[in-house]
């Protein structure tokens, strides 16, 4: 895995990353619509410039106790290759340049119970260690079919529903 830039944002304790060039915008959180029949781990959808987008909860995948939006929170607006979601964050600290190809290191084992293929790598900052959120792998097909049918079932609740 080469070097880049990345966005990095945290989630309690745990410092995560995505590159750069899949963010689309960092918004302060507001309270999700219900998103009846989606998949676990998305806990509503939001509408960001008039599109329906899922909002995930990470906290879920990586083990952390579930808790309830606060009004610090940001939502990190990003795109995988099948559709734009909203990642639940606590914080943005920003993006972060990583120019020696050594500085991002291969996945580690991080036990049982957390989805360690949600994790492309690790970035070796300053600040510490800093996983790499796979979004490729935030959603399986199922859950994508999942969350494509509950938008398209809540679109009389929204606006407008963005779905591939």
């Amino acid at each position: 895995m080469a070097g880049g830039d990345y966005t990095v944002f945290r989630i309690g304790d745990l410092a995560l990353a995505v590159p750069v060039s899949v963010v689309r915008r960092v918004v302060l959180a507001v309270e999700p619509r219900p998103l009846p029949g989606a998949p676990p781990g998305v806990r509503g959808f939001v509408d960001v410039a008039g599109n329906a987008l899922p909002l995930y909860d990470l906290r879920q995948r990586f083990g952390l106790p579930a808790r309830r939006l606060a009004v610090s929170d940001h939502f990190l607006v990003v795109t995988t290759g099948r559709r734009e979601v909203v990642l639940w964050v606590d914080a943005v600290d920003g993006a972060r340049s990583v120019t020696a190809a050594d500085a991002v290191r291969p996945p580690p084992d991080l036990g049982a119970g957390v989805a360690a293929g949600d994790v492309a790598g690790v970035l070796a900052l300053a600040e510490g260690l800093v996983l790499i959120q796979d979004l490729e792998r935030l959603l399986t097909a199922a859950e994508e079919a999942q969350v494509t049918a509950a938008l398209r079932a809540a679109a009389g609740l929204a606006t407008e529903v963005v779905v591939p």
